[in-house]
């Protein structure tokens, strides 16, 4: 009974295509992660757009997902471009939230935090 129900599902989901009836391919795209692999996916995208090849599928992981999704939400490649090199990625990188983003309780300088107590001996 639950494969005729997961069956059903499917094939009302996903129709059966007419043979013959799409006259261009479908082109889907699947881009990797890894930051540097992630910003060469920009170059890709820039020389599908010169070539005239539109992308229908976009599929990514990581950095390649944040490219997919900028590209998916209708960002130009160019644009797409323009936004990666005006990230700092040294800071991103670097592990540490900037000061003001990390809450007093949470800053390892901080004598302020709600968990110290002072005993008062010297």
């Amino acid at each position: 009974m639950k494969v005729a129900v997961v069956t059903f599902l499917v094939l009302s989901i996903f129709p059966a295509a007419e043979v013959g009836m799409e006259k261009e391919p479908r082109i889907g795209l699947a881009l990797s992660a890894g930051a540097a692999r992630g910003l060469a996916h920009v170059g890709v995208l820039k020389a599908l757009k010169e070539n005239g090849i539109q992308v229908d599928y976009i599929a990514g992981t990581s950095m390649g997902a944040v490219i997919g999704a900028l590209y998916a939400a209708g960002y130009s490649p160019a644009r797409i471009e323009d936004i990666v090199h005006s990230i700092h990625w040294q800071e991103i990188f670097r592990g540490r939230p900037e000061r003001p983003l990390v809450p007093g309780w949470g800053r390892s300088d901080s004598r302020e935090s709600r968990f110290y107590m002072s005993a008062g001996f010297d």
